[in-house]
């Protein structure tokens, strides 16, 4: 048995007009300008985030210069690195997360190498003495997964602090020394405008009809064009109907 572990105008006159351009001017991120032209405004997409790019490697990604030089957390083998504007990396919460992750996957071995001595279960007239055996190791089994499912949780809930509306500066992840994640800034928007803070109903105006589709409670999901096994998420809060967070995956990586 094997566990997995395996996220903002109002039209009042001109210068209510004129407060909001500066608004979105001081909070978008922009590229360099090419060829003596106007600066092209930085969009989040199936192309990535500026320079970082579905495909590249972790050491193509590191050498943009957007990432943070060492990592904010390494959990369940997969690498996990702050912008150059985010947190920088606690020693005492990586030391925590090496700790867990060591436990977890000590809970995972136990759990398979209980579940395989079971056995099948004994015959209705099988001597007492057997079926309290069989009884006791599926017991032990049970009390195995109960804690290892505990542990994934807690490494569910730790993985959601990196990658989520509660890292408002983004993140980005390394799975086998390849790109497998990026997680929006809070202030990065599609070239359609979506983003964080934007309605449900706009979301879907824009791209219900371009593959997006409503794939768990709390996430719509679309296929990021042009990259093969690349989803565009876009969680979302029930009650406030908006976008809380928006990133980039690759369904196929992996950690390990």
């Amino acid at each position: 048995m094997v566990f997995s572990s395996t996220v903002d105008l109002v039209n009042t006159g001109r210068l209510a007009g004129l407060t909001a351009v500066a608004a979105v001017l001081a909070t978008t991120a922009c590229m360099p300008a090419t060829d003596g032209g106007p600066p092209a405004t930085r969009v989040f997409g199936a192309e990535g985030w500026g320079p970082l790019t579905p495909g590249m490697s972790k050491q193509e990604a590191l050498a943009t210069g957007e990432l943070s030089p060492e990592p904010l957390a390494v959990i369940a083998g997969c690498d996990y690195y702050s912008f150059t504007n985010g947190p920088t990396p606690d020693p005492a919460a990586l030391a925590a997360d090496q700790a867990n992750d060591t436990a977890y996957r000590d809970a995972v071995r136990r759990v398979e190498d209980l579940t395989t001595r079971i056995g099948p279960s004994p015959a209705p007239d099988a001597p007492a003495a057997d079926q309290l055996s069989w009884a006791s190791r599926s017991a032990d089994a049970a009390l195995a997964v109960s804690a290892a499912a505990v542990m994934a949780s807690s490494t569910t809930d730790r993985i959601a602090q990196l990658v989520g509306p509660t890292n408002p500066t983004g993140v980005v992840s390394f799975g086998q020394g390849k790109l497998r994640l990026i997680g929006a800034p809070k202030t990065a928007r599609t070239a359609d405008g979506i983003g964080q803070g934007s309605s449900l109903t706009d979301l879907r105006k824009t791209y219900l009809g371009r593959g997006l589709g409503l794939t768990s409670p709390g996430r719509y999901e679309m296929p990021a064009h042009g990259q093969a096994g690349w989803m565009l998420d876009f969680d979302f809060n029930p009650t406030t109907n908006e976008v809380t967070f928006v990133q980039l995956r690759d369904t196929n990586a992996k950690c390990l």
